[in-house]
């Protein structure tokens, strides 16, 4: 039962919190829904989910509105912006920072020595990103560079920052968090917000405040991570994103190419999705129309812990199976 395969993991203490679902993008109701949620937190660091589920639809929603093609280099897409990017970033097309596809290393350190006094200005972004190195090789290579840099690309073509776009796509799409889904959480929702970890070098614990250190270099808010919001929320958020037009374009470009979404199968079901390094994922199975998520806070006790991919592999599996036999 998933239930046992989570509780080993909340006795070894490797989580405390854990939001668990599966069901139908069709159904207002999961098929099924486990919850640890001790203190009624239920607020997660969502981390790369940010990519898939912010950056990834803006830039469609944009493309949609006929604002930018995929094909387009950053040097068109910013014509008339000021961002100061050196040539070889400018050359690069949105379709290939989408798809990891650009040469881009798969990270760079933002936050040294910045973390503890203040937060990046977008020069001092841009600086860091121009002195990225970049290889001749543009086979796929997973980078977190590639969504900072939409990130700042779009913020900075639209005017607003991330969140204020977010929050502009929630209306487009008539989504209203009931919980939490957003960037930052206000101080009245921290104390619903699930501990994420200590951080040595803030050298506090982190609740509400995201745990990637170069997010958090970049203000809490970038194209890659940064995104918090609960289980119910985000389960209402995938339902009303992958059913309408923004989401059934990126399905249809990643049934055709990498666009953005990471692909899997889980009980010999073909799935699209991504993942989270705070423990945090979810899986569309597209040729049936289910879903699955799993939050956690899997960096509670260690950045790294070896045994938790198999753990998560074990209960998308069992999910899977089970959505597969209402069919």
């Amino acid at each position: 039962m998933i239930d046992e395969i989570i509780n080993q993991q909340l006795s070894a203490g490797i989580v405390s919190h854990v939001y668990c679902s599966c069901g139908s993008l069709a159904d207002d109701q999961p098929h099924y829904r486990y919850l640890h949620l001790p203190n009624n937190q239920q607020i997660f660091d969502l981390a790369s989910l940010s990519k898939p589920l912010v950056t990834l639809p803006l830039l469609v929603d944009s493309y949609l509105q006929g604002r930018l093609e995929f094909n387009w280099t950053l040097s068109r897409w910013l014509a008339s912006s000021p961002l100061a990017l050196t040539d070889q970033l400018l050359g690069l097309s949105i379709a290939e920072l989408i798809g990891h596809q650009t040469g881009l290393v798969a990270w760079h350190n933002f936050w040294l020595p910045t973390l503890a006094k203040q937060t990046l200005s977008l020069e001092e972004a841009t600086t860091i990103l121009n002195r990225c190195p970049i290889r001749d090789n543009k086979d796929y290579l997973y980078s977190d560079l590639n969504y900072i840099l939409l990130g700042l690309a779009l913020a900075e073509v639209n005017g607003k920052s991330l969140a204020e776009l977010f929050a502009d796509l929630f209306k487009k799409l008539n989504f209203l968090p009931k919980i939490y889904c957003g960037f930052v959480p206000p101080e009245a929702k921290i104390t619903d917000t699930v501990v994420s970890g200590y951080c040595r070098i803030r050298r506090r614990w982190l609740r509400g405040e995201v745990h990637d250190e170069n997010c958090a270099a970049l203000g809490g808010i970038s194209g890659h991570a940064g995104l918090f919001g609960s289980g119910d929320d985000l389960i209402a958020y995938l339902r009303s994103l992958f059913t309408g037009n923004i989401g059934l374009e990126i399905i249809n470009r990643n049934n055709q190419q990498r666009f953005g979404l990471m692909r899997e199968s889980y009980a010999l079901t073909p799935v699209l999705g991504h993942l989270g390094f705070t423990g945090c994922a979810f899986w569309l199975d597209v040729v049936r129309g289910n879903y699955a998520l799993l939050l956690t806070n899997r960096t509670l006790k260690h950045r790294l812990v070896a045994s938790f991919s198999e753990t998560r592999r074990k209960i998308f599996n069992k999910l899977f199976r089970a959505m597969r036999g209402m069919h």
